[in-house]
């Protein structure tokens, strides 16, 4: 199927935009795991929500690499 070069771009940006939110989330739960501040859960599952957020992460930088990759 062939997409038009205004929704590649818009489907750059919005994966862009998500793998800098899982970044910025991996980047406050590991701050808060190293200050202690669980926020009524454990520090296990803290680290469970961490460990998920760095596999969300993987994810989106393969979806952005395939996406920069058709946009050529």
């Amino acid at each position: 199927m062939k997409y038009n070069k205004d929704i590649k771009e818009r489907a750059s940006n919005k994966a862009f935009a998500k793998l800098s939110q899982v970044n910025s989330t991996i980047y406050s739960l590991g701050k808060d795991i190293s200050l202690g501040r669980y926020g009524g859960v454990s520090k296990e599952e803290m680290e469970i929500c961490l460990k998920s957020e760095k596999i969300e992460r993987t994810v989106w930088e393969y979806i952005t690499f395939l996406i920069e990759n058709d946009n050529k």
